[in-house]
This record gives structure tokens, C-alpha cells and sequence, in this order.
């Protein structure tokens, strides 16, 4: 797989080649998330790394904070 990573303010995503649409709307989205969300939880991580993975068979996801904040982000159509 060739990953490729694009990066905003306070997120870089890691996604496959080919994705770069979607990378750009997660990116889009963590920015307006972080921007609401940032004045409530002023101690949160300066920099967050996002996985967009898309060999899942399931809409999922989580977050963690070890061993460096990220978020994986499972971006599969959802089941019929």
C-alpha cells in the first residue's frame, strides 16, 4: 500500500494513495471540531495524527493518546 499524509493546523492525516478527497474532508472536519471543542479543553494535544483506513468492513473507529495522540478513522461503506 502507498500511504501519503497531508497535514493542517493542528492535525496530519495518513491515508492511501488515491484518497486525497477524503483525507481533505476529515482534515476539513477535524479543523471545525478542534476550533469548537478547544476552548471547552484547553489542555488538549497541539498536534493530532489521523489514520484514514479503509480496509475495514465496518464503519468504526477510536482514539487514543499513547503512544502519541491519533485517531483512527475507519472510512468503509457501510454494510448492505
Amino acid at each position: 500500500v502507498s500511504w501519503k499524509s497531508q497535514k493542517s493546523s493542528h492535525f496530519t492525516a495518513v491515508f492511501r494513495a488515491g484518497k486525497e478527497p477524503l483525507a481533505i474532508k476529515v482534515l476539513s472536519a477535524a479543523e471545525k471540531a478542534h476550533e469548537t471543542l478547544s476552548p471547552i479543553f484547553p489542555e488538549g494535544p497541539e498536534h493530532t495524527w489521523i489514520l484514514i483506513a479503509d480496509f475495514k468492513d465496518s464503519l468504526n473507529g477510536y482514539a487514543l493518546n499513547f503512544p502519541y495522540s491519533h485517531i483512527v478513522f475507519f472510512a468503509s461503506p457501510p454494510s448492505p
